[in-house]
């Protein structure tokens, strides 16, 4: 999946900086943030490590592509936001490093838009799994955030990877109580070859309604390379909700390999400063 406008700068530890240069607004990042999690979330080997300790028994390294479509903040003009990208994932931990976000066929338009809404620099998203928590931070303002999964955004300190106490296996219940609505429901795709892996597909659909009428879809596919022990190489995904009213996804696995990376990629590096929001860790002030 080809996407224009894709450049990287060296890292000093000698992998590669990740750049975001493209325009994404406070609610597209919201969203691709929850599209990729219910992906991830309905990996099976990874939602059984999620509810134990932090072992690092299984990791893979990789790089890939991501599309992502989805209306303009505050229109119903849809618009295309392509993007390269790291990932990484060591036992519950997973982390993804955005390269260079682009806006595929925007032309001068969405080159003046990338630069006015998003700096140059860098951006990574930790998610651990075990502790329920992500953490996103920037090479360029040397700021992090972190916030628990599904609570309210709330700076905190900097994550490390800890066990975590056997979770009470009945203890999902508690989040029934405010819905009026849910249903889960997963179906076998089939087998193929996908991105170069013999690979089976798993089809997936998740909605839910609050009490108070909030109605939330997400469905779609995820392939997972037979050859690489279940590791996942492609993801589709459909989302909506009360903020947005439709938004496709689409994950590539480029590049793909069984491999255990260092703890510390995981952890925020040296130096950086707590931030109070999102925003000011991009160096922006997001539009709504």
């Amino acid at each position: 999946m080809a996407l224009p406008c894709i450049t990287a700068e060296p890292r000093t530890d000698g992998r590669v900086v990740t750049g975001l240069s493209g325009a994404l607004g406070r609610r597209t990042w919201a969203v691709v943030g929850a599209v990729a999690l219910t992906g991830m979330l309905l990996t099976p080997e990874m939602s059984a490590r999620a509810a134990g300790p932090a072992a690092p028994d299984s990791g893979y390294v990789g790089k890939g592509t991501l599309v992502v479509r989805g209306p303009l903040p505050g229109t119903t003009t849809p618009i295309d936001v392509g993007a390269h990208v790291d990932f990484e994932q060591r036992g519950p931990l997973f982390r993804l490093d955005i390269i260079d976000v682009s806006l595929p066929g925007a032309g001068s338009v969405g080159d003046a838009l990338a630069t006015q809404l998003f700096p140059p620099g860098g951006a990574t998203v930790v998610i651990d799994y075990a502790a329920k928590r992500y953490t996103l931070w920037s090479n360029r303002t040397r700021k992090y955030y972190a916030t628990t999964l599904g609570a309210s955004a709330s700076a905190s300190p900097a994550p490390s990877a800890t066990a975590v106490p056997a979770p009470n296996p009945f203890g999902f219940e508690r989040s029934l109580r405010t819905l009026a609505a849910l249903n889960v429901s997963l179906s076998l795709a089939g087998h193929g070859t996908v991105d170069g892996h013999p690979a089976t597909g798993l089809n997936y659909q998740f909605t839910r309604t609050t009490a108070g009428g909030d109605h939330t879809d997400a469905h779609g596919t995820i392939q997972f390379a037979d050859d690489l022990d279940g590791v996942p190489v492609q993801l589709t995904a459909s989302f909506s909700n009360k903020y947005v009213p439709g938004l496709a996804l689409r994950a590539d696995a480029t590049q793909l390999a069984k491999q255990i990376p260092a703890e510390t990629d995981f952890q925020v590096p040296t130096g950086f400063m707590r931030a109070a929001s999102i925003a000011d860790v991009i160096g922006r002030t997001l539009p709504h």
